[in-house]
């Protein structure tokens, strides 16, 4: 009977031993299915993370483009006050007043359109000195005569500078006691604020 039962215990043992584990093991393999999961997920996450910032990255066929820095010749003219830009020229032209700049003028607001002044000066010979502080240039027209007269006329082409302003003095001759001295200008300027022009009579 004692052959029996232990034949019946090795059988048993030879069936369950190699499906049977210390009860330490459990808990550890556990802990180790759980790491392998966390460390997928995280891996997954990544890839998402990567994938859509690409996406985001990537411009789609609706996207606007950058817009270009606008071409020409005064896409990076400063803009000045009118106040700086008078005194600028008044300093260049000696005038005192730059509010008012007798006998000539100081003009800050171009457009499109030229611009005409005129002064009566007593007969005599005159120097128009010419200035322009800032960006582009102008075209000039001097004039004066008598009425009935041929008028003299004058055209001088001013830059417009802002390290070292250029005075241009244009001799013109007043006929008669008196005489009215014009002064046109034709800007090439764009827009306010982008310089001055000024013109003041000294007697030569």
């Amino acid at each position: 009977m004692t052959d029996r039962i232990e034949d019946l215990f090795t059988g048993l043992r030879a069936e369950t031993l190699p499906t049977v584990r210390p009860p330490g093991t459990a808990p550890l393999r556990r802990a180790a299915q759980r790491r392998r999961a966390a460390l997928s997920g995280a891996a997954a996450l990544a890839v998402l993370a990567v994938a859509g910032l690409a996406a985001a990255i990537q411009p789609g066929h609706d996207s606007v483009p950058v817009a270009s820095p606008a071409e020409g010749p005064f896409q990076t003219a400063p803009v000045y006050t009118a106040e700086t830009l008078k005194a600028r020229v008044a300093e260049s032209l000696k005038i005192d007043d730059p509010e008012h700049p007798e006998p000539g003028e100081i003009v800050t607001a171009f457009g499109s359109v030229p611009h005409e002044a005129g002064r009566v000066l007593p007969g005599g010979t005159y120097d128009i000195r010419l200035t322009c502080y800032g960006s582009g240039g102008m075209s000039v027209t001097t004039s004066t005569g008598a009425v009935g007269q041929v008028p003299m006329v004058v055209v001088q082409d001013v830059p417009c500078e802002t390290t070292s302003t250029l005075v241009i003095s244009v001799p013109i001759v007043v006929p008669g006691p008196s005489g009215t001295v014009m002064v046109r200008i034709e800007p090439h300027v764009a827009g306010p604020g982008r310089a001055a022009f000024g013109w003041t009579a000294r007697p030569a």
